[in-house]
């Protein structure tokens, strides 16, 4: 799917779309207060983490305390320059990446 092709901006600035998107960001404002490490221990062998240099959701400092507190787990920093929003312009990228993953492959650097 090519986003800029198939989802017209008049769709996106919808109202209705607008008030979700909205809603959507305050509750995960509100509600993710702090990471659930017991979940992520309990499940840690089934989960990929995918961190990004420059992202400003999430820092490398997140990528960091996770590899410290979690050295067992499969957690990536990007090596790509693969945004936040990588559905975008990287999804392709980001695909392959999971491919590799479903695959038991590691992830090309």
């Amino acid at each position: 799917m090519n986003i800029k092709l198939e989802l017209p901006l008049t769709d996106i600035l919808q109202p209705f779309c607008l008030a979700n998107a909205a809603y959507l960001g305050s509750q995960e404002m509100v509600q993710i207060v702090k990471r659930d490490d017991d979940i992520i221990k309990e499940f840690l062998p089934k989960l990929k983490f995918y961190y990004g240099k420059t992202d400003g959701w999430c820092p490398v400092k997140y990528y960091e305390d996770m590899k410290k507190d979690f050295p067992e787990g499969n957690i990536y920093l990007c090596e790509k320059g693969i945004p936040h929003a990588f559905v975008l312009d990287f999804s392709q990228e980001m695909a392959t990446i999971v491919a590799e993953w479903i695959n038991n492959r590691p992830p090309r650097k």
